[in-house]
């Protein structure tokens, strides 16, 4: 019963109307919940289906004091109870009139607010009305529900007074009228929120087209400075390669082959300077060689000093070195050798100009 779904609101209500019969279900409106308060709100819908349903189920629990209290409490009790005392549905006419009747044999109390309200006027006009056989019932109840009242001491039997003819025409078509209005105005409401809800929609399209317009001048802007910046781009690289070569960042390809010439160029660096080193060590060779043959005299210190002489010592070294083997000779051999001695030093000192010339070793 509480679900949203209109059918599935009015299937239960229809099962709890068929198992009220029951005094273990009835015991269940007991207490504190609102089982009582959400039929009678039911009673006050629309939907017919659902109005009988809630009413049968009153019209039965409403048998119980407790239960009447309960109808009481709820705020719009009498208004909806009301309406269906007049209402063109013998059925539901009968089922309201046993609900008031109920209420007023629930006791003193709860009679009184009865008698107090303008509903007892409805209740005389249904209970002498004799132009509908079909309300025979709803007829029968409204007058039990007087004729307690009565019993009550809260109104008194007024056998002249008569209720007018069409008295219960007369509700029924201010009852109509009511309804005509309320549907107008709901009717009304609908218009005004569909006009409301179309508005939102213009409303809500203009601010996308607007975005969008914005979005779009956006994006133009966008690529203009797009375009601005690849100008600036394009101008500073033409100025760049009119000032003088642009520097770029070497790719793979171009590194890999500079290194590759980079491993090449350094074994042929060490190659040529060991050929070099061959070079240089020929030409001493060749000094050691020429003083072998012209000073055969000369000893092992002859061919360190040649060896000095052609790395640059010069001829001192080596007029030192002949002479310190002549002195030691002339010790060694007596002073008659004087004369070749001195003849031995010349040629030797004139062999000295000619290793120490570079001119005379090639």
């Amino acid at each position: 019963m509480y679900e949203d779904h209109e059918m599935l609101r009015r299937a239960a209500t229809e099962l709890m109307c068929n198992m009220v019969i029951s005094e273990k279900v009835q015991d269940l409106f007991e207490g504190e919940n609102d089982r009582v308060k959400i039929m009678v709100l039911f009673s006050g819908e629309e939907d017919e289906a659902l109005v009988r349903a809630a009413t049968g189920s009153l019209a039965i629990l409403s048998a119980q004091p407790s239960i009447c209290e309960k109808i009481v409490a709820v705020e719009p009790w009498l208004d909806i109870l009301q309406v269906h005392a007049v209402s063109e549905k013998p059925d539901i006419q009968h089922r309201a009139c046993h609900i008031l009747a109920n209420v007023a044999c629930a006791g003193r109390e709860l009679a009184q607010k009865l008698a107090e309200s303008p509903i007892m006027e409805v209740l005389s006009a249904v209970a002498s009305d004799t132009r509908d056989p079909s309300a025979h019932m709803a007829k029968e109840a409204a007058q039990r529900a007087l004729d307690k009242c009565i019993e009550l001491g809260l109104i008194k039997e007024n056998k002249d007074g008569k209720n007018p003819v069409h008295f219960l025409d007369i509700l029924r078509a201010q009852l109509r009228k009511a309804r005509e209005e309320e549907e107008q105005k709901r009717k009304l409401e609908e218009e005004e929120e569909e006009r409301r809800r179309k508005q939102e929609e213009e409303d809500k399209k203009k601010r996308e087209e607007e975005f969008e317009k914005n979005q779009r001048q956006a994006e133009l802007g966008h690529m203009e400075d797009e375009e601005e910046e690849d100008v600036e781009e394009v101008e500073v690289e033409r100025a760049q390669e009119e000032r003088g070569p642009k520097i770029r960042e070497l790719t793979e390809e171009e590194v890999a082959r500079l290194e590759m010439e980079e491993r090449l160029r350094i074994p042929s660096e060490e190659h040529r300077g060991k050929e070099e080193g061959v070079v240089k060590g020929g030409a001493a060779s060749k000094v050691v060689k020429v003083e072998d043959v012209e000073g055969g005299v000369a000893g092992p210190n002859a061919v360190t000093s040649s060896s000095n002489s052609s790395s640059g010592g010069g001829g001192g070294n080596i007029n030192s070195s002949n002479g310190s083997s002549a002195n030691d000779k002339g010790d060694g051999g007596g002073g008659g050798d004087d004369d070749d001695d001195d003849d031995l030093d010349e040629e030797e000192l004139d062999k000295g100009d000619v290793w120490n010339d570079e001119a005379g070793l090639s």
